[in-house]
């Protein structure tokens, strides 16, 4: 798995993804700092506890509307992007 150092954030689609978490800790234990918005069908809350646990910095619920995808990436953009 590799981020490219121009990256801001990474959006990890835990349907996609064979194990979001593994795929989150994997991440963090490579020592990738960028933030992880992770997307989920999942709406429990345990399972939304369990990526902020494993070093998501947000958890969105599918379906996920436009609007409030831009709200949370604009948190994390950089002063230059």
């Amino acid at each position: 798995m590799r981020i490219s150092d121009h990256a801001y954030l990474s959006l990890i689609n835990c349907s996609v993804c064979a194990d979001g978490y593994e795929a989150t800790t994997a991440l963090r234990a490579q020592g990738i700092t960028v933030p992880i918005i992770a997307l989920t069908g999942n709406a429990l809350d345990e399972d939304q506890r369990k990526f902020i646990h494993c070093g998501a910095n947000e958890v969105l619920t599918k379906p996920v509307r436009r609007e409030h995808l831009d709200m949370i990436v604009g948190r994390f953009r950089t002063p230059h992007g």
